[in-house]
């Protein structure tokens, strides 16, 4: 990307190409500023290359919504120095959608890579803006603040089965069966070779409906119930299932407690039942 200036090709694109470098202090990522960009890049953003170069795509210019933690994905592909992530984006400030291509090729600097998209799209499209984070993948990542901070254990699933997230609480709870990413969810959190009975997470994926069941928890560990919700991540454009998110809630206790109780009647029954023939004689 460096010489961008110099590549008549890039310079006179359609499509909107800029140059960043990611800001550390420390080892903590705190920024990043445009090096180089398009002359498409300039018009999409409303202002020329004299005034990009050293600002920021996410604190200086009005591209991406201020809500999510963009930095921290746009370092994640920095650092990989090969990796590359796509996505449909609809940027309110801009009232444009783009598809929009990230990917590097040299340590801390990414590039991305804006094609205007919006004429393509239908009206319902537009209107709901094609989702900052379409696709599964990048739902996830916008997601994962939150649900770190949450007490149950909450994973992701794809259509196949595999995690594709699971929380601190989860890795805590399996932490035998780490990595749990890219594993399918009943081999790391049942042990199974093969789907199980009457899963809700399938059901979710058949039915567009929340589903609820009752598992047991880590092999190896002390005994634990908990209670599964799965919930369905639906396309807001299609309605298409294009994930599962699960919330696992302990409730050992509970089930004990429910336990105690019914061996309690049970043996209430039988204390009742030995001593009925002796009562009934007592009152003839």
């Amino acid at each position: 990307m460096a010489g961008l200036e110099n590549i008549s090709f890039i310079q006179n694109s359609p499509i909107g190409f800029a140059f960043h470098e990611i800001i550390f202090e420390g080892k903590q990522p705190v920024d990043s500023v445009i090096i180089e960009c398009n002359t498409t890049f300039e018009k999409l953003t409303g202002y020329d290359s004299a005034f990009l170069v050293g600002k920021s795509i996410l604190n200086d210019l009005e591209i991406f919504d201020k809500s999510s933690d963009w930095l921290s994905f746009f370092a994640s592909v920095a650092l990989k120095e090969d990796d590359i992530k796509e996505f449909e984006y609809s940027s309110k400030p801009l009232k444009r959608v783009f598809k929009v291509q990230v990917y590097t090729n040299q340590k801390n600097h990414f590039t991305t890579v804006f094609t205007d998209i919006t004429n393509n799209l239908n009206k319902e499209e537009r209107y709901f803006g094609v989702a900052e984070f379409e696709t599964t993948n990048q739902r996830i990542y916008f997601l994962k603040k939150i649900l770190e901070s949450i007490e149950d254990g909450i994973s992701i699933l794809s259509p196949q089965l595999d995690v594709l997230y699971a929380n601190d609480r989860m890795n805590q709870w399996y932490h035998s069966q780490l990595p749990l990413e890219k594993k399918k969810c009943y081999q790391v959190y049942q042990n199974r070779n093969n789907p199980c009975n009457n899963c809700p997470a399938i059901k979710a994926f058949k039915s567009g409906k929340t589903e609820r069941g009752f598992v047991d928890g880590p092999l190896g560990s002390e005994k634990m119930f908990f209670e599964l919700f799965a919930y369905p991540m639906k396309n807001p454009v299609t309605g298409e299932v294009e994930a599962i998110v699960e919330s696992l809630r302990d409730v050992t206790r509970e089930k004990e407690a429910e336990n105690k109780m019914r061996r309690s009647q049970e043996e209430f029954q039988k204390q009742t039942q030995r001593l009925s023939p002796v009562l009934c004689g007592f009152w003839e």
